[in-house]
């Protein structure tokens, strides 16, 4: 079986580029698999993750259908506006549709490939695949990487009239993917559809794991305002006032940083909170800590959630979707009410903090959940959904 997934880079550090390297290795001992990204010159040598050299990596360059330079425009307006309106860019000036020449060029490369089985990785690979659908043979599945409320309840658009693309052709997609059941919940409301859960996969196993006796948080992500580092560094200012011997190490980078490093400045925090940039060896820093912070505003299923309850973490985390179903408060770690804001986030700290008994009992819990996000487990799902095994997948 040949099996594409359409990606738009695969250059960037980011969850997804993450998941779709450990589900295309995971896959290729099964199928021919393909990755064909829209917006890389030279995907086959520049990637974040590591890909297996049996998986074939095409450009969008051969495709030609690359964005026209009205939409490169449109682009960079938008994160002009967005960036002065929301704090970070977004894409609310581009365009979701498909245009002619994109249209004709997919349509006849995707019947020139012939593949089984396209997917459509994220919101707007999703709606392109969604529009061409009926011009070719093969069965297409959108994978969608945002939960509802991030996509249709926030400021940010992944592109102009989201909702409306996504009642006009999500239909027309074979399968759709969402990470939780939640997350179908209210797609599957809002849009007539019947989707398919499939939770991302663990990055990697360690026999190592952290020490609830360390006195260090740690939190993982790119320095956007989405991730809420921010709130963060407020929330560790009022915890700091009691237990002064507590670091956090952030690790990631991103446009944030230098207004980070002015709040942390102006807390006086320099010697208790470090930002630590990208690191190869995560794992090396999650060994070291005792309790992994999760202050986003909105997310996915994020990837760096499932290795830090891999190493034994408790995570305190705001009650946003994404922790439906991952944080059982009070079991594997703490779940904070947004309307308590920072001072409530501060305080899930300063619980984890002031017991050593709370923290090794949220260890053993999560480790025994991250079993749950195993790719023995998560892989017969995918192998059912591109075979078309209706009753395996929903099981």
């Amino acid at each position: 079986m040949r099996v594409c997934f359409l990606v738009t880079s695969l250059a960037h550090v980011s969850g997804i580029n993450r998941v779709i390297s450990l589900v295309g290795n995971a896959l290729v001992d099964r199928y021919d698999i393909y990755i064909v990204a829209t917006e890389q010159i030279d995907p086959d040598t520049d990637q974040a993750f590591a890909l297996d050299p049996r998986i074939h990596v095409l450009s969008a360059a051969s495709l030609k259908i690359q964005p026209s330079f009205i939409d490169r425009c449109r682009r960079f307006l938008s994160r002009q506006i967005q960036t002065k309106l929301f704090h970070e860019p977004s894409f609310l000036l581009l365009p979701g549709s498909l245009s002619r020449r994109s249209r004709f060029s997919m349509i006849h490369y995707f019947k020139e490939m012939n593949f089984d089985v396209i997917v459509g990785v994220h919101t707007l690979q999703s709606i392109r695949l969604a529009q061409i659908r009926k011009q070719i043979p093969s069965r297409c599945i959108g994978w969608q990487h945002s939960v509802y409320p991030s996509l249709f309840q926030n400021p940010h658009r992944n592109f102009w009239k989201q909702e409306k693309f996504f009642k006009e052709y999500i239909t027309q997609l074979d399968d759709f993917i969402v990470l939780n059941d939640q997350d179908k919940e209210m797609m599957d409301q809002a849009f007539s559809i019947s989707s398919k859960v499939i939770a991302n996969p663990l990055s990697f196993s360690s026999k190592e794991k952290a020490d609830p006796k360390n006195q260090t948080f740690i939190a993982v992500g790119s320095l956007m305002y989405v991730k809420g580092f921010d709130r963060l560094i407020d929330a560790f200012a009022l915890f700091h006032k009691k237990h002064k011997e507590w670091t956090c190490h952030i690790l990631g980078e991103g446009r944030q940083r230098a207004k980070l490093e002015q709040q942390i400045q102006d807390h006086g925090l320099q010697d208790f909170i470090f930002l630590e940039g990208n690191q190869k060896d995560v794992q090396s820093y999650y060994r070291q800590a005792s309790v992994f912070l999760l202050p986003s505003r909105w997310e996915g299923l994020p990837m760096v959630a499932l290795e830090a309850m891999e190493m034994g973490l408790p995570m305190i985390a705001f009650d946003i979707l994404a922790t439906k179903g991952l944080i059982e408060d009070g079991v594997n770690g703490k779940v904070v009410c947004a309307s308590k804001g920072v001072a409530g986030y501060a305080q899930a700290m300063d619980q984890l903090a002031s017991s050593l008994d709370l923290r090794i009992h949220m260890h053993k819990q999560a480790l025994q959940k991250a079993k749950q996000y195993e790719m023995e487990r998560i892989l017969p799902q995918w192998i059912a959904l591109l075979e078309n095994k209706e009753q395996e997948t929903e099981s």
